[in-house]
């Protein structure tokens, strides 16, 4: 591995991470469980949970599918 992917994965590491806090919280303000947003969105539970503990890397048809499930977008801005 060379020093640019070291970088390039702490950069999506760190994405996932606030991933992940972002859909706890929004699942949680809604008073879902973990499985019922798994449920909802065909995600598979230990997805969901993987995703909020930051330790998973969604496709991101999964990602459109668990925001959808949460009633909100996804938007990607590149800056």
């Amino acid at each position: 591995m060379t020093s640019d992917d070291t970088s390039y994965r702490a950069t999506a590491d760190a994405l996932y991470g606030r991933l992940g806090k972002k859909v706890a919280k929004v699942r949680a303000f809604q008073g879902l469980t973990q499985a019922e947003l798994a449920k909802r969105s065909g995600v598979s539970l230990s997805q969901v949970k993987r995703l909020e503990a930051g330790k998973r890397r969604l496709t991101v048809l999964n990602l459109i599918k668990i925001a959808n499930a949460l009633g909100l977008r996804v938007r990607v801005q590149l800056r």
